[in-house]
């Protein structure tokens, strides 16, 4: 496989490529998120924007799904944003097996993951993950 740019690693480790942004996938798919697309309309009236938003919504809604165990990943141009709700072992798990099904040539580049639980920041790089 050979993907770039932005994923979704599901609780039981599926890898999902992102097309456009996380929560244009979640909006599309609400299901597989374990979510109904009238509860997102419902957040993103509650604060006041529009549907897609990279808003305040956007930021509850996938705040809501790392906490059930997703993991969002996203390629910047100078380092990879990994968003996780606790850095665990088995979390660690997912992350090589994405990091072993990914064609990144700079196994050098950082990999930044946040940690939700905790509020703190693992600095790794991609070969670390290898």
């Amino acid at each position: 496989m050979i993907f770039k740019g932005a994923y979704w690693i599901s609780p039981i480790g599926d890898l999902f490529e992102v097309g456009t942004s996380h929560i244009a996938e979640v909006i599309k798919d609400p299901e597989k998120f374990g979510l109904k697309l009238e509860n997102i309309k419902e957040i993103y009236r509650k604060h006041n924007e529009f549907l897609g938003l990279e808003g305040k919504a956007r930021a509850e809604i996938l705040i809501q799904i790392i906490q059930q165990g997703w993991i969002r990943l996203r390629r910047y141009r100078e380092s990879w944003s990994v968003t996780v709700y606790r850095f665990s072992n088995e979390t660690k798990h997912q992350l090589q097996n994405w990091a072993a099904n990914i064609n990144d040539d700079d196994s050098f580049i950082p990999v930044k993951i946040n940690e939700l639980a905790t509020n703190q920041e693992h600095k790794l790089i991609f070969s670390d993950l290898l």
